[in-house]
């Protein structure tokens, strides 16, 4: 049994663990022999006279056209009638999403998310936190207000509110995005399979609409929604492309890397595009009709709701870093969905109102669909299903999400189900009345102006008494605040080990983690450490391990952590 990292090598992964699993097998069952079957060829031999020419790899090509599928035949109806989108009826799935409309796009990050006036960071008493343990527990200041601006490079984190009267959800739940590709993408594939941009057939019905369950009927309709073009080919398919290149030492070197082998991991390190992979090797021809057919499924992207439905009615909101990065030999690459997003055009304005512009101008609509998350809901929340009217509790108690501590991790973008937990809990508090108890949010972010929603934030734990406080802290942890100095949230979490341990010994907080898989691994294992340091036994971090895997096995902790 071995794991393979889908971003990163895992044909290598792959190719290590099938040589070990053969070598294995061969020494635990040293006799067996491999057996020729009736109908298994026999593998064909390279004549020695054709040993350095390229006749033989021009012969090679015909021998390899049989590795090609049974393709659909591209075909044109122009007398058949485009499709137009009626009235959307549920469920809306990934076959049938929903198609909302996007009412705001607003950009996060800025010198706004910090306090006003707050260049330091003002501290106050720690609050007591349930009976003091026979360790003698110090006193730990807690800030009150975030550090002052700091000056970075740009980095993108937008909100999307989403007009969805028809979708339920609950808080911590999903949203799916079936995002789109760039037209220069599109473009790109159809000039590289030899045709013109403006040809009026890529917007006619074709006979390729039955492959996409008739979802897309045109070849640019189906180029833009429903294939991906920016993952790189796969071994498989390379194989099937070589048997379309008219060049030999081309159609060579793709054979090279249908291997899958160590090449094809070199080759993977700029993740080229289809486009790049066809204007790589000029020679090969293929029909775009036969292209379409060979390629990956775009498929949807997931994103945590950032709003409650109790607090925001019929809108659905999503907080995301827009992705951009610089592979290792220096090509610019951008996440396809949250470049896709953040090109959105909104229907209103960042406070509210209708956008008024001097030509027509249509607010963009995005295919989504909801996917429930139960293993990462509030306290009593997790029994619920969405498609239930949010008023009832199907059984569960009302006041639990209140009642329950809470001791939550976010890092940049992993904000967002937390703004969702905030939301719902303002309006529990308002039915329901109040309750005292402790909710203490670590949030990791670069710098200051990174720190969104801070000032929502600011509010909820402003007031002066503690028992309206919704949050009895929140700490925020800045990586990049310091020229050299980086400090994440297990940095933080040691320091403040003793509260910490407190909420998890005393008052039995569920914990929340949301972010990349590697923080939120990072903050498991400062907890487990924090557990070993604090606990009044001897305990070795095997031990605290063990009890943070119990507290998991448990509900106790919950983790929504991405890629």
């Amino acid at each position: 049994m071995a794991t393979c990292d889908a971003l990163n090598q895992q044909y290598k992964s792959y190719n290590e663990w099938e040589e070990n699993t053969i070598e294995t097998l061969k020494k635990a069952y040293p006799h067996v022999r491999l057996r020729r079957t009736a109908g298994q060829s026999t593998p064909i031999q390279r004549p020695v006279s054709l040993v350095n020419s390229n006749e033989y790899t021009d012969r090679q090509v015909s021998l390899n056209v049989s590795v090609r599928p049974t393709f659909i035949p591209l075909t044109f109806d122009s007398n058949a009638e485009m499709k137009i989108l009626s009235q959307q009826t549920g469920p809306f799935t990934k076959e049938n999403p929903f198609y909302a409309t996007v009412l705001q796009n607003i950009e996060l990050t800025g010198a706004h998310n910090n306090f006003d006036g707050s260049s330091t960071q003002q501290e106050q008493p720690q609050p007591v936190l349930g009976n003091e343990s026979p360790r003698q527990r110090k006193r730990i200041p807690i800030p009150s207000a975030f550090a002052g601006t700091n000056d970075d490079e740009h980095h993108s984190v937008r909100l999307i509110v989403f007009d969805a009267p028809d979708l339920s959800h609950l808080p911590g739940d999903h949203v799916c995005i079936l995002p789109e590709n760039t037209v220069a993408n599109v473009n790109g594939v159809i000039i590289a399979c030899g045709w013109q941009t403006g040809n009026e057939l890529l917007n006619k019905p074709c006979s390729l609409a039955g492959y996409t369950q008739n979802k897309y009927q045109t070849l640019r309709q189906i180029l833009t929604n429903y294939v991906d073009l920016t993952t790189p080919l796969r071994p498989h398919v390379l194989n099937i492309l070589a048997t379309y290149a008219t060049d030999s030492r081309q159609q060579r070197e793709i054979l090279e890397l249908g291997k899958g082998a160590q090449r094809y991991t070199d080759w993977l390190i700029n993740e080229p595009t289809v486009k790049e992979t066809l204007e790589q090797f000029p020679s090969v021809q293929m029909d775009l009709g036969e292209l379409i057919q060979l390629l990956p499924q775009l498929q949807p992207r997931y994103y945590s709701i950032s709003s409650s439905s109790r607090f925001h009615p019929n809108q659905i909101h999503i907080s995301f870093s827009v992705v951009s990065y610089v592979t290792p030999r220096g090509v610019v690459r951008k996440g396809v969905c949250t470049n896709y997003l953040q090109q959105t055009l909104p229907k209103l304005s960042e406070n509210g109102q209708p956008i008024v512009t001097l030509w027509k101008r249509e607010p963009s609509r995005v295919r989504l669909f909801i996917s429930p998350n139960p293993h990462f809901r509030l306290p009593g929340q997790d029994i619920l299903s969405s498609s239930l009217p949010l008023t009832k509790n199907a059984g569960g108690d009302a006041y639990l999400p209140l009642n329950c501590p809470l001791l939550m991790f976010a890092v940049g973008s992993g904000i967002a189900p937390f703004r969702a937990f905030w939301q719902e809990l303002q309006v529990l508090e308002r039915r329901l009345g109040s309750v005292q108890v402790e909710r203490v949010l670590f949030m990791g972010c670069r710098t200051p102006n990174d720190f969104v929603y801070a000032m929502e934030l600011r509010e909820l734990t402003s007031k002066t008494s503690r028992h309206d406080k919704l949050f009895t802290a929140v700490i925020p942890v800045y990586s990049r605040e310091k020229m050299g100095v980086k400090r994440y949230i297990q940095d933080a979490m040691l320091t403040y080990e003793d509260m910490i341990y407190s909420l998890l010994n005393q008052e039995n907080a569920f914990i929340y983690m949301c972010g990349s898989v590697r923080s939120c691994q990072g903050i498991e294992s400062a907890l487990a450490s924090i557990v070993q340091s604090c606990n009044e036994y001897d305990l070795t971090l095997t031990q605290a391990n063990n009890i943070i895997k119990q507290y998991k096995e448990d509900g106790r902790i919950k983790q929504d952590m991405f890629g």
